[in-house]
């Protein structure tokens, strides 16, 4: 049907014809000639899995952390030089030192940086341009800045290594 404007937008009828049970016939919307499927129950958060991601995540930066120091010791540890006569080398390169202190300082600034305006932006490639604030999303906010810190402690330990290996 048309409507009286012109438009040329056709329009549902008003009344439509009834099968008897109240249900207008032909609108799927209304139709009661197919069973609705049964309701599932919302099934509760399996809160322990988040936990357990957590405690697997923290402790392998603990362990990443413990290892990268253990590796910096034992370079401090040789001898300033080695069997054949060479100087020991250092963790990186001038450049290498050069672009590690680069991101390095790039962190600590996001760390400072976050601290002081309450919110970071997401470390990752599956949330790019999320920006966490600490009063909306308290458990991401502190998770990215706590990987910014530990990102800067072992990317400045290196540095400090490469430097005391450099200036014996």
């Amino acid at each position: 049907m048309r409507s009286k404007g012109g438009s040329g937008i056709a329009r549902m009828p008003q009344e439509s014809p009834d099968r008897g049970d109240g249900a207008a016939v032909g609108h799927p919307r209304f139709d009661n000639s197919f069973p609705l499927p049964a309701r599932r129950q919302a099934a509760t958060p399996v809160r322990y899995r988040d936990g357990m991601r957590d405690l697997l995540y923290y402790s392998s930066l603990l362990l990443l952390g413990y290892a990268w120091y253990r590796f910096g010791q034992k370079q401090l540890a040789k001898a300033p030089f080695d069997e054949n006569g060479a100087p020991t080398q250092g963790l990186v390169g001038p450049v290498g030192f050069l672009m590690t202190a680069g991101v390095a300082g790039y962190a600590l600034f996001a760390v400072m940086r976050a601290l002081v305006r309450g919110q970071v932006p997401c470390v990752g490639k599956g949330c790019a341009g999320q920006v966490y604030t600490l009063a909306a999303h308290a458990g991401a906010y502190w998770a990215n800045v706590l990987f910014l810190v530990w990102l800067v402690l072992a990317l400045g330990y290196g540095l400090y290594v490469t430097l005391k290996i450099w200036f014996r």
